[in-house]
């Protein structure tokens, strides 16, 4: 190897040298970018983790809080028929007061 390089002249020497150190220079940043990337991908893959999972809670909970707002709204139609129902009842209870009180004192025919 020592001989082949010999057969080299000085200037073409430097240019060899400095053409090996431009190639080792661009061997070490290329190495430092992929290991950037990819520790960038690790996070970034970390971080799409930690959304879906966020999202699938907040698919759950709406998909809860649509459960129980439909409750809430069955409650109040129930609680407007009970309202609707007391009236009623209200209503046939005082028909039914003036019923017994006009049987307790009957009216004299002439």
């Amino acid at each position: 190897m020592n001989a082949l390089f010999e057969l080299f002249n000085d200037a073409e020497r430097r240019t060899l040298a400095r053409t090996g150190l431009a190639a080792l220079v661009v061997l070490v940043v290329f190495l430092a970018v992929f290991a950037r990337v990819r520790g960038g991908l690790a996070g970034d893959r970390k971080a799409s983790v930690r959304l879906q999972e966020a999202a699938q809670k907040a698919v759950k909970s709406r998909d809860e809080a649509r459960v129980r707002w439909k409750l809430w709204e069955d409650a109040g139609r129930d609680l407007a028929d009970l309202r609707g129902d007391a009236a009623k009842f209200q209503r046939n209870l005082v028909f039914l007061a003036l019923l017994i009180d006009a049987n307790q004192y009957p009216q004299r025919r002439r």
